[in-house]
């Protein structure tokens, strides 16, 4: 059983109390309507932990789960709530535009929607006195990373959550009032190939693939150096509770070494051909195309040696890139061979691993996954049992014992191929407010776009002051 008592001086931005029956509104939306997503979904879908949820007062939600689920917490805290007395009347909550949304969020009254920027007000019912400090915010669509930096320059934008290319001569040097903040919390770059196509299906030709990656030279194109490699556990520094002191005990497959690379594949059977090309077993060649994303500069920059990595191993690589709404369309389905990925952000490592390896995470080509839920959909049974252990306990060590067994399941079987740690790029501008985070405060990852990002983007809009 898992409570919660919700505040009783909240309201949604039309002035409706939010109250208890909202909340149970929304996870039986999401259990009972196809199609419906978000984080809590997983507790309540077919074979979920929450057998039933009660609402005993207007401010209390009891979820009553089938069985101990200590992870159910983030779930459940991370779900977007929804008004009943709104969304009761909405014929298909899945296709349902929401012209006019209500929210208890500090910003909720839409000034603007276009294809290119939309523009939102203060909610006129926000429950904290005096916030938000800044009336409204607006946000543009950004054709890409250099844009974003430009704009930050000319001070045409405050907020910004994109990697911007020689940030330090390029950006900071040229306005007095920006000020960028990058750190490297839980999340690494990862390289994605999709295991439902031969021979992404097999370990070794993913742990070559790894092999065959200069790390140290990528992040130098990506980042300016910014950044470290990757380890075989997957996992950043923001981890560090949870990780094996030496990673490299349990692999070094994503160490740099092309020689070796090109052993494990020769040891393995795939052949190359007259063009010399590595073929499967049937002598299908490898030829392949890395999926890019156009406006996102780092990516852009890397592929030509992303290509020249795999080619060094018998690959042959076709390079295409894809507007940003069609490349998560075609992860959400699997429709694509290698690609690279954001990462993972996650609260703790049973999070992080179901969303990589778990069956519970998997979806066949075709089905809509989950976002930065596998979608290179690759299985490994073994983590299933570990991820077990760790979810049924609350005892810190047992889950310490449980995540350890999860590295050492990550590194036997590559099951997506981490780059480097990704920071969190995000840049300010204080020409006219204060209060952001930074470095000297450090209260959250507060970049403006991002996986469900919206608690800690909450956090910066509530601590936004006068100009110091």
């Amino acid at each position: 059983m898992l409570t919660f008592t919700l505040r009783d001086d909240v309201k949604w931005s039309d002035g409706e109390d939010f109250t208890s029956a909202d909340v149970a509104f929304t996870f039986n939306l999401l259990k009972t309507v196809p199609g419906v997503s978000g984080y809590g979904l997983v507790a309540v879908q077919e074979g979920g932990y929450v057998d039933s949820i009660e609402t005993p007062d207007d401010y209390t939600v009891v979820f009553n789960l089938n069985k101990v689920f200590t992870p159910g917490l983030f779930d459940i805290i991370n779900q977007d709530i929804v008004p009943e007395h709104v969304w009761k009347n909405v014929a298909d909550p899945v296709t349902d535009t929401n012209l006019k949304p209500v929210g208890t969020g500090p910003f909720t009254e839409v000034v603007t929607m276009q294809d290119q920027v939309y523009e939102v007000d203060r909610n006129p019912n926000y429950w904290q006195p005096g916030q938000p400090y800044v009336k409204g915010l607006r946000m543009p669509a950004f054709s890409g990373n250099d844009a974003a930096a430009t704009m930050l320059v000319s001070g045409d934008t405050e907020w910004t959550g994109q990697f911007m290319n020689n940030v330090d001569e390029a950006v900071l040097a040229n306005n007095p009032d920006a000020h960028c903040w990058w750190p490297a919390v839980t999340s690494d770059q990862f390289f994605q190939v999709n295991g439902t196509i031969k021979p992404f299906d097999d370990p070794i030709v993913r742990k070559a693939i790894s092999m065959s990656f200069d790390r140290e030279k990528l992040i130098q194109i990506a980042l300016q150096g910014k950044s470290s490699p990757s380890d075989v556990t997957g996992l950043s520094d923001g981890y560090a509770a949870w990780k094996i002191d030496d990673p490299r005990t349990l692999g070094t497959w994503t160490d740099f070494n092309v020689d070796e690379a090109n052993k494990m594949l020769d040891d393995a059977g795939y052949t190359k051909n007259a063009d010399g090309v590595r073929t499967n077993a049937d002598g299908t060649p490898w030829s392949f195309e890395l999926l890019m994303v156009n406006g996102f500069s780092d990516w852009l920059a890397v592929a030509p040696t992303l290509k020249d990595n795999l080619e060094s191993i018998g690959f042959d690589i076709t390079i295409n890139n894809y507007d940003p709404g069609q490349t998560f369309g075609k992860w959400f389905v699997g429709d694509f061979q290698m690609s690279l990925y954001f990462g993972i952000d996650a609260d703790t490592p049973y999070t992080y691993y179901r969303n990589i390896m778990s069956s519970e995470t998997f979806h066949p080509v075709g089905e809509q996954t989950g976002f930065g839920q596998n979608f290179w959909r690759v299985v490994v049974p073994a983590a299933d049992e570990q991820l077990n252990i760790f979810a049924s306990t609350g005892d810190v060590e047992v889950q310490k014992a449980a995540a350890l067994e999860l590295q050492k399941i990550f590194a036997d079987n590559a099951p997506v191929i981490p780059l480097w740690h990704a920071p969190t790029f995000y840049c300010y501008s204080d020409a006219q407010v204060g209060g952001w985070a930074n470095a000297d405060n450090p209260f959250g990852r507060v970049m403006p776009i991002g996986d469900n990002a919206s608690s800690e983007q909450l956090l910066q809009m509530v601590a936004w002051t006068a100009k110091p």
